[in-house]
């Protein structure tokens, strides 16, 4: 009986040794290997070539509203007719020159956020 119950120890204390060594291997591992990043993760700002596009930047003039329409139709056909000044956007009205298509877009002055409203 002596030899059944010392062999039942090694073979425990062998899996112990293993499993601690299985452990520690894939802990170094994990360290070791680089993480994976995605390229612009949750909640970034990606750079685009108006700035870093989702990040806020405050709009207080017409001027800085104009620079920013601009911006975004520096390749295309549109053009600003007009811009209104409201308490809380801007409001600017847009016309393709080929088409004579008009577009309307608001400026929110607390985020620079473009949206279109129709």
């Amino acid at each position: 009986m002596v030899r059944q119950s010392s062999c039942r120890g090694i073979k425990r204390h062998t899996l112990l040794v293993a499993v601690t060594m299985a452990a520690l291997l894939y802990s170094a591992l994990c360290r070791a290997a680089p993480m994976y990043q995605p390229a612009v993760p949750f909640g970034g700002y990606a750079k685009d070539r108006c700035g870093h596009y989702g990040a806020r930047s405050v709009v207080t003039d017409r001027k800085q509203a104009e620079a920013i329409v601009t911006a975004l139709l520096e390749d295309s056909n549109w053009e600003i007719e007009t811009i209104a000044e409201r308490p809380r956007y801007f409001r600017v009205h847009l016309k393709d020159s080929r088409t004579g298509q008009q577009q309307v877009v608001i400026i929110d002055k607390s985020t620079g956020r473009v949206r279109p409203i129709n």
